[in-house]
């Protein structure tokens, strides 16, 4: 089963949580007050958006040879902000000791 506990949600995004006052099911002889429930619809569209923002900010490079990479561009994405704070490279190179590629950090 998959979800959240929809107070725990509030307590960080109150915004994707709406309360009913007063939950009632006559025909069943149920009633539950403050009842929280998660709009997923709204979270799931944000949680979206959110990840193509960052799509947008990173590219993985395949493995060619001994050679893999990732690039993170963190210049702002607004058009004509003039805003760059520069790029992180991260690359990984050859192992001649049999652990993993050493790791390169430029900014």
């Amino acid at each position: 089963v998959r979800g959240v506990i929809a107070q725990q949600v509030e307590s960080v995004f109150p915004e994707y949580v709406n309360i009913t006052d007063r939950l009632s099911y006559p025909e069943k002889d149920f009633e539950l007050l403050n009842f929280h429930e998660v709009n997923k619809i709204k979270i799931s569209i944000d949680m979206l958006a959110a990840m193509q923002a960052q799509h947008k900010r990173m590219t993985l490079y395949p493995n060619v040879g001994s050679t893999s990479g990732l690039d993170i561009n963190t210049k702002s994405t607004e058009i004509g902000d003039g805003f760059e704070s520069g790029k992180v490279h991260v690359r990984t190179g050859s192992s001649l000791t049999g652990r993993s590629g050493s790791l390169v950090l430029e900014t």
